[in-house]
């Protein structure tokens, strides 16, 4: 899906931060992974904030504390990886990227909720998945701009999520003099 229906539904508060540039994302993508093209539509659209007082979608460029995306992708696959150390039993089913099928998460809800892409088929195909931590996952069929305007539009659209469908559609982007963590 392209990224034109989701940027129809929110407003952009203020001015933007840390918006990604073509140079900007094969910088990034030579580190590895490619992304998948509406994730960087929409970072390049907005830059580094908060949609709908709820998301925080990690950026690949951002300085901001919580909120880069090689930073706390891996911050979160630590912690992960070490509670499914300890509880292998209810986590069998859990993979990560690269592994096939894999999760990689790229952002947090304002609830402390992990979001994924489940990274089956071509990058441009992953689709999103929520998890609080616990070993059952909401697995979406969507990708993620589809996946977000669904969720901010239809009620109750998201068991693992509250319902969204009445919360601002804005996307506020960080200050640049902030230096406290989002989350």
């Amino acid at each position: 899906m392209s990224v034109e229906p989701l940027m129809r539904l929110i407003t952009v508060v203020g001015g933007r931060v840390e918006v990604p540039s073509a140079d900007d994302w094969s910088r990034v993508e030579a580190r590895g992974p490619v992304f998948p093209e509406e994730f960087k539509a929409f970072l390049s659209k907005v830059g580094t904030g908060v949609l709908a007082e709820f998301f925080y979608v990690w950026n690949p460029i951002s300085t901001f504390p919580g909120m880069n995306w090689f930073q706390e992708q891996a911050r979160t696959l630590d912690s992960l990886r070490t509670l499914i150390a300890k509880r292998p039993d209810e986590y069998r089913e859990w993979r990560f990227y690269p592994e096939r099928n894999g999760l990689l998460p790229f952002g947090k809800t304002g609830n402390g909720d992990i979001l994924f892409w489940r990274t089956s088929g071509s990058v441009n195909q992953w689709t999103v998945a929520v998890s609080n931590g616990e070993p059952s996952i909401a697995k979406s069929e969507e990708t993620l701009s589809t996946f977000l305007v669904n969720l901010l539009t239809i009620p109750r659209y998201c068991a693992q999520l509250p319902d969204l469908s009445s919360s601002p559609k804005t996307f506020v982007p960080l200050l640049p003099h902030s230096t406290s963590s989002p989350l």
